[in-house]
């Protein structure tokens, strides 16, 4: 017996091998992705691009495996918001915690990759610098690109501070605008040092300083101690296996296999694997969080298809709690609402509601926030922007200037409301102010309903579409506790009285097998209870656009986003007069 109990440990001493970590932040993109297609999957790199979550999952399961001894980062094409690099920062202090080391290898670092660089070991390109010159943020304004075109911006605000229509009327921020614009920097650039400061480098204030000189050396970020060595990248990579013996390097490390495309060498293992997918699935056992992402600007699609799953979720009693992830700049009022209802429903159906705040819940982002108890904030957040805008793109000197003229055959007096050739009269506007001042009304009455006592003073004072750090509303009661989305999920395990559970996330992410199976599968008929007809919804689709846009982005990258941020409005205005915006939406 004990021979072969030593044969076991020396066989399992023998094939079990250290993992070096690996993960290239470029293919983390945002809360949730879109499915790969299975041309994707099978390319000739097989890395499947991970989300923010799994990214998170990652981390945690190298903090709790033995034969992880160290994770390397690469943060080039990193499109992380500081709020989740402060998350991400958390978890690579577990990691150092847990005994394991964490390098960071870069050819460059700026002020979006520096804060987090700071709490790693860092390897330099020798020729990379290295950028700390504080924070700038610019605004575009196409009032000037409107008037060349002959479209005018017909754009009504309730709000002193809710200036997310402002870039297409003026040619620069207004008074309340402007001043919103450089408390908000401040507070973020606070929050970058802080962050730096993590890696216990330096103070934050000794970070702060560090702006007057703004651009370093490779030779000069060394002296500094804001990197730890200057090395290519070969070298660093023969110093690691120098360092971890014969420790294998290992991609996306944590994610479950199922993930991956799998090894088909021949026959049998083609034969193997259809026998998985003809396999029937058992039904998966146990109480249930259900993690629902609500990622990007919200339009009507987006709210019917969560309003679906929210509401099946209220209807199923294995699910026991939901978090709301968000990360959003609003956008349409209607469909807010209906998201927000849904919330109360699961709510009210005596389960736990928790929220969780990515980069922003702004505006119709935090209108779908407020029933949750508690509500999560990274310091960096940014939330409220309590507020309404409404209006419309008026044509009237384009059609003149290419040679289009209109007749028009009006009856009611109203009816021409929102005809895009002639602007709001008198009347008009105040037909519209008043039902934006309806929808504005609706909004606090749900932030009072849900944040009841909470709130730090008077709402309107923290309305008028004013915008917060979640550092700031977590003073003003807009907000509960600063944490992330594993602090969130945490907390609806306590609070739902969970020993073990099991986590639902919406949208799915789909495993190999489950792209190929649902392919082939049709359309589900939806309960009469839980269906209704889409609402409207308008497309901006121009391939002489698409492709303009395209170009562009070569050439100039923020250009190109701003430039489809400005269709991408124009389409909201045409599809929902009502808009909930972060003004930031447009930054």
């Amino acid at each position: 017996m004990k021979f072969f109990l030593l044969l076991f440990i020396f066989s399992t001493s023998l094939f079990s091998k250290d993992i070096i970590a690996v993960y290239r932040l470029n293919h983390v993109v945002g809360e949730t992705l879109p499915e790969p297609g299975i041309n994707e999957i099978l390319s000739k790199e097989k890395v499947r691009r991970l989300n923010f979550m799994q990214l998170l999952s990652c981390m945690n399961y190298c903090v709790s495996k033995d034969d992880v001894k160290a994770v390397v980062i690469y943060p080039e094409g990193m499109r992380l918001g500081l709020a989740q690099k402060q998350e991400l920062n958390r978890r690579i202090q577990e990691v150092k915690k847990a005994g394991k080391q964490v390098y960071l290898y870069a050819y460059g670092l700026n002020e979006t990759t520096l804060p987090l660089a700071q709490s790693t070991q860092v390897s330099l390109f020798p020729q990379g610098d290295v950028s700390f010159r504080g924070i700038a943020m610019q605004q575009f304004y196409f009032k000037g690109l409107l008037d060349k075109l002959g479209l005018q911006a017909d754009i009504i605000h309730i709000g002193d501070y809710k200036s997310a229509g402002e870039p297409f009327y003026l040619s620069g921020p207004s008074q309340e605008a402007a001043k919103q614009q450089q408390t908000l920097g401040e507070q973020i650039f606070e929050e970058i040092t802080a962050d730096c400061a993590v890696g216990e480098r330096k103070s934050a204030a000794e970070y702060a300083k560090l702006i007057d000189k703004g651009l370093f050396s490779p030779e000069e970020a060394l002296e500094a101690n804001l990197v730890d060595s200057l090395e290519y990248h070969n070298d660093f990579i023969k110093r690691l296996k120098k360092q971890y013996g014969d420790a294998k390097f290992k991609r996306n490390y944590g994610l479950p296999k199922s993930f991956e495309a799998p090894q088909i060498k021949n026959m049998m293992d083609a034969f193997s694997f259809l026998q998985k997918l003809s396999a029937p699935k058992k039904e998966a056992k146990g109480d249930v969080i259900a993690l629902v992402n609500l990622d990007g600007t919200i339009e009507a699609v987006m709210a019917e298809k969560l309003r679906r799953y929210i509401l099946r979720a209220a209807q199923n009693d294995k699910v026991k709690a939901m978090v709301l992830r968000i990360n959003s700049p609003g956008g349409s009022a209607l469909a807010s609402e209906v998201i927000c209802h849904a919330t109360k429903v699961f709510k009210d159906a005596g389960k736990v509601f928790v929220v969780s705040m990515a980069n922003v819940a702004a505006s119709g982002g935090y209108y779908a926030a407020v029933y949750g108890e508690p509500i999560f904030a990274e310091n960096a957040t940014i939330t409220g922007s309590i507020g309404v805008i409404g209006g419309k793109m008026v044509t009237s000197s384009l059609l003149e200037k290419i040679g289009i003229s209109t007749h028009q055959v009006k009856i009611g007096k109203f009816s021409d409301l929102h005809s895009t050739t002639s602007f709001f009269d008198e009347a008009q506007r105040e037909v519209v102010t008043e039902s934006m001042l309806r929808v504005y009304d609706v909004f606090k009455q749900r932030v009072s309903e849900g944040r009841k006592d909470k709130l730090k003073g008077e709402l309107e004072s923290m309305a008028g579409g004013r915008v917060f750090t979640g550092r700031r509303a977590k003073e003003l009661g807009l907000v509960d506790k600063i944490g992330g989305l594993r602090e969130a999920i945490r907390e609806a395990q306590d609070q739902a009285s969970l020993a073990k559970y099991r986590l639902e996330v919406y949208p799915k992410q789909l495993s190999f097998e489950e792209m190929i199976l649902e392919s082939f599968q049709p359309q589900k008929e939806e309960e009469e209870l839980i269906s209704m007809a889409p609402m409207q919804r308008l497309s901006y689709k121009n391939i002489f656009l698409n492709k303009m846009i395209a170009g562009m982005e070569i050439h100039s990258p923020e250009l190109a986003l701003h430039i489809g941020k400005f269709l991408q409005y124009i389409n909201l205005l045409q599809s929902q007069n009502v808009l909930l915006l972060d003004p930031r939406w447009a930054h």
